[in-house]
């Protein structure tokens, strides 16, 4: 059998994150009740809602929010408690900007984490009624479904990352000759795989874009400019060449926090190699799709600097 259909057969068949994730929110929902359960993610500030069951704010549509607008925020810099059965009676939370624009009187929270410890995002509930005291004695129970959840994501995401790679195999074939980096038609199929892995997990992604100054098609400096990306770039990084002396690259799971210094970088190592090239890139934002972004980096190429 092919190695790739394998595990996409065994994947298909595996409990994903979203379907633990949604029994799991069904389950809290009938033991605690709230009208709203999710589990987010946070990426710079935006605050993405990954999963959601919603029975009464009626947010369906609005998946991304801003993140230091809410009480998630304030809860993991331990300005408030994980569980407000009363949000009146917490300053940190009555004065965040989304009690604001949502009727809010009882809240959750529970930090989830990445395998290297850091915050990957939340499992919240908020709900317009105040709630019992009693609420509180269910916090080891959330901490336990929090350390579940984490874990699934990072295991789902693996699994989505190693059926990326197989792509990526399958696709050699698919390669400009002159550059040997994967051609336009591989590019827009590995983009539409990659844009399925940050609609499920909110995944952080860059895209650059090299344009080689030189209007005519020079074979040696293509093959320079290639060799360069291939050396300068992460094994993850997809890297292409387009065509028209335009290269692609794109980067997943590099946040707002790493895209200075890695694309500062970049201008750097060009420059040192007085490249004849320009550049452009985009930050993606959750809410728009990877060919906008991709369509933002071309729109920014600019001169080295």
């Amino acid at each position: 059998m092919d190695e790739n259909k394998h595990v996409k057969e065994n994947y298909d068949l595996s409990i994903s994150f979203k379907t633990v994730a949604n029994k799991i929110l069904n389950f809290l929902h009938e033991r605690l009740g709230f009208q709203l359960w999710a589990i987010t993610r946070v990426q710079g500030d935006h605050w993405i809602m990954l999963v959601n069951k919603d029975s009464g704010y009626d947010i369906e549509g609005r998946n991304v929010f801003v993140w230091s607008d809410s009480f998630c925020s304030r809860m993991v810099q331990s300005l408030g408690p994980k569980i407000a059965p009363r949000v009146k009676d917490i300053p940190a939370y009555t004065d965040a900007p989304i009690n604001k624009e949502l009727p809010i009187s009882a809240y959750i929270g529970i930090p989830l984490k990445s395998e290297d410890g850091r915050l990957f995002g939340t499992l919240c509930a908020i709900d317009p009624a105040e709630k019992l005291e009693s609420l509180k004695d269910e916090l080891p129970l959330l901490n336990l479904f929090g350390e579940i959840i984490s874990k699934i994501i990072q295991a789902d995401m693996k699994t989505q990352k190693l059926i990326i790679d197989l792509e990526l195999t399958k696709l050699n074939m698919d390669k400009d000759p002159v550059t040997d980096l994967y051609n336009n038609e591989a590019w827009d199929k590995l983009l539409t795989k990659e844009q399925e892995r940050c609609d499920a997990f909110g995944s952080p992604a860059l895209i650059l874009i090299i344009k080689a100054d030189n209007t005519n098609k020079n074979a040696e400096l293509l093959k320079d400019i290639s060799g360069y990306i291939k050396n300068s770039f992460r094994l993850s990084d997809i890297k292409a060449y387009l065509g028209h002396n335009t290269f692609a690259i794109l980067a997943i799971e590099i946040d707002n926090d790493l895209t200075n210094e890695f694309i500062s970088r970049i201008r750097n190592k060009l420059n040192s190699k007085k490249m004849p090239v320009k550049i452009g890139w985009a930050q993606h934002d959750p809410r728009n799709t990877l060919i906008e972004t991709q369509a933002q980096a071309e729109k920014k190429i600019s001169p080295l600097q």
